[in-house]
Formats: structure tokens, sequence, C-alpha cells
């Protein structure tokens, strides 16, 4: 764990707890539960990555030429409802999931309430008989405080994934 001097040990356990506790609801499909999590303005990102032409230049592009996943507060909505349905074909059999997060770091956001998080994450995904996969990366989100139980929202998640080419046949996790 990376501690910033500008952020207490207690709120840096808060944090890394709301993350453990994000994965949890999306190993156990609880993805209604998962949206109360997210800010009205969220922005979701996972962009497609591309190979850099210079060894060992691991900066990203200034833009974002492509995304295997950019939605809205409305696009994330309109995702669970299709799981909900049971009829989303990629998902029978049900994709089972973990995810794991790990190296989290934070910092002050740019607005009061705000905060800057960076945390790795594995997720291995199995659907019975048909595929197994992984993804690695980095989140690079926005949290902002808020009052109550939940004490975070998720504003802003841009996904960086370590893999140019995703060895999957479906995209229907969220990250």
């Amino acid at each position: 764990m990376t501690v910033n001097a500008d952020v207490s040990p207690e709120l840096q356990l808060a944090v890394e707890r709301w993350l453990y506790d994000e994965a949890e609801l999306l190993d156990d499909k609880r993805f209604d539960d998962w949206l109360e999590r997210l800010a009205d303005d969220v922005a979701y990102l996972v962009p497609i990555r591309s190979n850099r032409p210079v060894r060992g230049d691991r900066s990203e592009p200034p833009t974002v030429q492509s995304a295997h996943i950019e939605d809205d507060k409305h696009g994330l909505r309109v995702r669970v409802k299709r799981l909900n349905t049971g009829l989303a074909w990629a998902e029978d059999p049900p994709t089972k999931t973990r995810h794991l997060i790990s190296n989290v770091r934070v910092d002050p956001g740019d607005g009061p309430r705000e905060l800057r998080v960076k945390s790795n994450f594995y997720i291995y995904i199995a659907r019975p008989n048909v595929e197994h996969a992984s993804f690695a990366g980095e989140r690079r989100d926005v949290l902002r405080t808020v009052v109550g139980p939940r004490r975070f929202e998720l504003v802003r998640r841009t996904v960086v994934l370590d893999q140019t080419t995703l060895a999957t046949n479906t995209l229907s996790l969220f990250f």
C-alpha cells in the first residue's frame, strides 16, 4: 500500500474498503447495487490500447482513438438492465468473475470533495465449458465523497488494460 502524506491512513483504508466492496458486488452480480455507487455524471472508459513503437514507452496516447467501452450512467444502466433480463446470449451460461484489486494509491483530487485513486486489478473470468480469460491493468478513478453509508461515489473510471488484444469473445463484464 502506498500512502500519500496528504491522505490520512483512515481515508486510505476507507477507499480500499470501498474498492473491495465494489469488487464483491461485481463478482456477486449485484449490478443494481453497483449502479447505486456511481455518480449521476459518471464517465466509464475502457480505451483500446495500441502497441507503442518505442521500447519502454509506457505513456498513453494523448487522446482516445477508440474504446472497448465508453459509457455514461444511462449506458451502464442499459447494460445492467440487459444482463438482468437473462436473455443476454453472451451470459449463457453465466460468467463467473473474480476481481482482485491491489496497489491502491489515493491522492487529493481536483475538487474539494474529490479523490484521485489508482489501483491495479486482475480479473479472472470463466464460462463453464466455454472459455477462461483474464484481464490485468490499472484503474484510474475519481471518487467523490458523499454523506451516508456509501461514503464515496464513482465519478470517473478509466481502465488501462495491459493487453492490446483481448482473449475473449465478449466483453460483458465491468472492470
